[in-house]
């Protein structure tokens, strides 16, 4: 009975094409949406974790912050830390981290955007002003010339090494090396090119000009302080306790007895990657929930097209029930409708969900990102899965509507 009953519903859908087609397309539309949004969260994700892993999971980032005052309330505290500069972490904070037993080597640095300009071409790029030890911190690889050399560090030398974009840029194909640029009105002399590296955090690294930190605070900015100190762990596992040893450190070089008044903030590869992981999560999370209001939408509409259905064939039920027909029969007969809709409607919104996830991240490719394709088997289940659920639920008290109408009220509706 069942199987009579799906043909007599697939017939009653192809009897109205256009209803069917705008019911099927809502459907359609809200699982297109929670799978590209799963792709996009996932790919988000991703992108982001193999930028962090790409820095080295050994790696641990001491970062300046504005202290709070006892009892400020977070809008304060924020409103305060606006505009504000912390001064207090200083060249000689970097040796001392790098004496610490654990730390293989670490760097300070100082960034900022600068006006590069060779001849008539001129370009506005990242600047990143970093000490010794870079090179045995940072992933960064010289693909030729040579990086910035120690003693060109200590006397604050007007030299560079330029990312690959940026490179191609200002010198088009010829041999930057020994040319000289211009930044800030002052001269200074190509020794190197970055290899290509790609985006990091939605930067583009390759578009960047790296500075010896003293020139960069001396010469350029006028300052004595670093904005931040990257160490690398000798041994990974204990990177909590080197984390904490330099909190205590820098706590005693700033003259710092009350923790909550830090002005420095530590944080390891590990604890960086689960916060990132919570808050795409959470993203991911609102995304999905979105796209699920399309899902819904499309129920409604499924709801609505039965409601529509039952009330042009109340005259047929009331013959069927008359003929033999059970409230089962019925039942199952407008039921499979709602199926067959959301079925239908999820096969084509699962092929098309994967064919704009594959176009999101060639778009994003193109723009210059890693995004990676992320589209798991769990995300095409479950969307299917709630497609089918949809049919039953909002189809269901329509079909039992149709089942419990009366034979004889039924037969005189029309």
């Amino acid at each position: 009975m069942n199987f009579l009953s799906l043909q007599l519903a697939i017939s009653s859908l192809k009897r109205n094409k256009v209803r069917t087609f705008l019911t099927v397309l809502g459907v359609v539309i809200g699982i297109t949406a929670v799978i590209v949004m799963m792709s996009v969260g996932q790919g988000l994700k991703l992108m982001i974790s193999q930028q962090l892993e790409s820095f080295g999971t050994n790696l641990i980032q001491t970062e300046t912050r504005v202290p709070t005052k006892a009892n400020q309330p977070a809008e304060s505290a924020q409103a305060q830390a606006m505009g504000v500069a912390v001064t207090t972490m200083k060249n000689s904070d970097i040796e001392a981290v790098r004496r610490i037993p654990n730390i293989k080597d670490a760097f300070g640095g100082q960034m900022t955007q600068l006006q590069v300009t060779y001849q008539d071409k001129t370009r506005n790029s990242l600047a990143f002003g970093v000490s010794e030890g870079y090179l045995n911190v940072d992933s960064d690889k010289v693909e030729f010339g040579r990086f910035i050399a120690p003693e060109e560090q200590k006397g604050a030398d007007q030299v560079v090494v330029l990312g690959p974009d940026l490179a191609k840029f200002l010198f088009d194909g010829q041999d930057p090396l020994e040319k000289k640029i211009k930044i800030k009105n002052l001269s200074f002399r190509v020794i190197g090119v970055l290899a290509k590296r790609g985006s990091a955090s939605f930067i583009n690294m390759d578009d960047r000009v790296v500075i010896p930190l003293k020139t960069i605070q001396d010469r350029i900015m006028g300052l004595d302080y670093v904005n931040y100190i990257t160490a690398s762990a000798i041994d990974n596992t204990k990177s909590d306790a080197t984390a904490e040893d330099i909190r205590i450190l820098l706590r005693q070089r700033h003259r710092i007895t009350d923790i909550s008044k830090d002005d420095f903030q530590v944080t390891t590869m590990a604890e960086a990657m689960s916060s990132i992981n919570t808050i795409l999560g959470a993203i991911t999370l609102l995304l999905i929930a979105i796209a699920g209001i399309s899902l819904v939408v499309g129920g409604v509409g499924v709801s609505n097209i039965m409601y529509v259905s039952i009330k042009e064939r109340t005259y047929e039920i009331g013959l069927r029930k008359a003929l033999g027909a059970t409230a089962k029969y019925i039942l199952w007969q407008f039921l499979w409708e709602a199926v067959v809709i959301t079925v239908f409607g999820g096969i084509i919104g699962v092929v098309l969900g994967v064919i704009f996830s594959v176009l999101a991240s060639l778009g994003a490719s193109l723009a210059g990102y890693d995004w990676p394709l992320a589209i798991s088997g769990v995300a095409i289940i479950t969307s299917f899965g709630l497609s089918v659920l949809v049919g039953l639920v909002f189809g269901v008290y329509p079909a039992r509507h149709a089942a419990r109408l009366s034979p004889v009220d039924a037969l005189r509706y029309e």
